[in-house]
């Protein structure tokens, strides 16, 4: 009787630790994969366009924010993250495009005219 209950217990424990060994990689794998996520950034229109912009990225937990006083359009930008959000303002006249990319998902968003500002958020 005594046998019977030590070997259910060895089995037990052998396929718990079975079971930990198993899904650590793919734990370590996950977290390897969320680090990794690339937010991307096109800003396209009238070329010469001028603008400033202000990104804040959350990658981690963390969030890191960004400042760009004087931007011409065209331009393209590559994050690591989880979301960003962010506000971009014509500077001048002309038409500006942007374009931000996701996780296979994109966001379009058209403005034109000096002083014309874009919001924008994508998670």
């Amino acid at each position: 009787m005594q046998s019977q209950v030590i070997r259910r217990g060895y089995w037990r424990a052998a396929g718990l630790c079975s079971l930990v060994l198993l899904t650590a990689p793919m734990i370590t794998q996950s977290a390897k994969v969320h680090a990794m996520n690339p937010i991307n950034i096109e800003i396209s229109g009238t070329t010469g366009t001028a603008y400033s912009a202000h990104w804040r990225v959350e990658n981690a937990g963390k969030t890191h924010e960004y400042h760009q006083e004087h931007g011409q359009v065209p331009a393209k930008l590559s994050y690591n993250g989880d979301a960003i959000s962010g506000t971009v303002t014509l500077l001048n006249a002309g038409q500006l495009t942007l374009t931000v990319e996701k996780n296979g998902s994109r966001s379009r968003s058209v403005t034109q005219g000096k002083g014309s500002t874009l919001q924008f958020s994508v998670r």
